[in-house]
């Protein structure tokens, strides 16, 4: 199998250095997981300078995950964060880690972004990081972040486009940048899958129940993680459809040495690893 076999040659110098994949960290131990998260802080927000002030502010946590983005932003000097997912379970981690760090301006709930319970114009900021990829309205879920947002909030936006180098979530096992592109989907989702289900097996891993059954029903790469394939015109044309307005808009790339390539509407969708997006209404 060919991507099995290019897959080792990426995880030995010194194509591994040449071609470096984003941190993937260990999960076997939730708690110390979830701290590490909480730990890294509000970095986060700096993509998003100079329009990234959360001080005193009212934060909606859009995909809030397991909660560290959002206890962060709490523990920094937002008035109150609202925490958002769709997976109970992240929810339920999410809640143990604001009580273990004794925040008490985060709270959790069990939502999903195309129908928000939250009135009109109730927040500042809301944060859609790592989520916009995995929506499936997006349309819809963007007219809500519009609808709970004051007339002068934003809307913070950052996600991978899928045909970027590891649009598609595989640098957890797949070292090869690009592998969705360049190899047969069904041979990429069984090179995953198995090193994943071996991985799993030797205790190396955790894997909650939901994504155990999404990895193991999934018979695309995109639904391996359930990805919506989004790409940035696709992002772009959406945008157009809502209230907002891109205030800002940074197309990252690796080390920034593909800079030049974003000019082109086609190339762009392959080199930028990073859309970064703050929108107005």
């Amino acid at each position: 199998m060919l991507c099995r076999t290019v897959n080792r040659l990426f995880s030995v110098p010194p194509l591994n250095r040449i071609a470096p994949t984003p941190g993937v960290d260990d999960r076997t131990d939730m708690l110390g997981f979830l701290n590490r998260s909480l730990a890294s802080g509000t970095g986060f927000l700096d993509e998003f300078a100079p329009l990234n002030e959360i001080e005193g502010r009212q934060v909606l946590d859009v995909g809030c995950g397991l909660g560290g983005k959002t206890v962060a932003m709490a523990a920094s000097g937002a008035a109150e964060v609202v925490g958002v997912d769709t997976d109970p379970e992240k929810i339920h981690w999410a809640r143990t880690l604001a009580a273990d760090a004794g925040v008490r301006n985060a709270s959790f709930t069990v939502q999903s972004v195309s129908l928000l319970g939250f009135p009109e114009s109730h927040f500042d900021l809301v944060l859609l990081t790592d989520v916009i990829e995995h929506l499936d309205d997006t349309l819809a879920a963007l007219l809500e972040c519009a609808r709970v947002l004051r007339p002068d909030g934003k809307a913070l936006v950052g996600f991978p486009p899928y045909f970027s180098p590891w649009g598609a979530h595989l640098f957890t096992y797949i070292r090869v940048p690009w592998a969705h592109v360049v190899f047969p989907e069904r041979e990429v989702l069984e090179v995953w899958r198995a090193y994943h289900e071996n991985k799993l097996a030797r205790g190396e891993t955790y894997c909650s129940e939901k994504r155990a059954r999404c990895i193991m029903n999934a018979e695309t790469v995109a639904e391996l993680w359930d990805l919506n394939r989004m790409t940035i015109a696709e992002f772009l044309r959406l945008v157009r459809e809502t209230p907002f307005r891109a205030r800002l808009l940074r197309l990252k790339t690796p080390r920034g040495l593909g800079s030049f390539l974003t000019r082109s509407s086609f190339l762009r969708e392959y080199v930028v690893t990073h859309l970064v997006a703050v929108l107005e209404k």
